[in-house]
């Protein structure tokens, strides 16, 4: 999702991440990410 205002931007996102193809000995997991950011567009 991204809001803008003026030259102001704010952008918020949620990710699901599932492992594929995995090595025998790998014991990676699936892991839930939430990300924020914010600009100043000059």
């Amino acid at each position: 999702m991204t809001y803008s205002l003026g030259a102001v931007v704010v952008q918020v996102a949620w990710r699901y991440a599932v492992p594929v193809n995995l090595l025998p000995d790998d014991v990676s997991v699936a892991r839930s990410y939430f990300i924020t950011s914010l600009s100043l567009n000059l």
